[in-house]
């Protein structure tokens, strides 16, 4: 789960000049690193999904980890409850949740 709802928080995990934490996996390449860098200093949000495009294939070619699970999110609502959705944080946001008149 990222800290916050940006795929950099993402990224900073394979960054060689990160120790650990976060980079666990002490991967080092210097044509990502270019791209990270390059990425948190673009604003343009079209510039900066071609870094992480290429941040992603680097990382998918040099795979320096095996996935051996993942995190899953459960949420149960009763049938009157309507909005109740998962962010990129997995907090739960109650803001626009309605509940619809009476369980039978």
């Amino acid at each position: 789960i990222g800290d916050y709802p940006d795929p950099e928080t993402y990224y900073a995990c394979f960054y060689s000049k990160n120790s650990a934490p976060p980079n666990y996996t002490r991967f080092s390449n210097q044509e990502f690193d270019r791209y990270y860098e390059k990425s948190l200093t673009e604003s343009r949000p079209e510039i900066r999904r071609t870094y992480y495009k290429a941040m992603d294939q680097i990382i998918i070619e040099e795979s320096p980890f095996v996935a051996l699970y993942y995190d899953q999110s459960i949420r149960l609502a009763q049938k009157n409850i309507q909005n109740i959705q998962q962010n990129a944080l997995n907090t739960l946001d109650l803001r626009r949740v309605k509940k619809n008149g009476l369980l039978h």
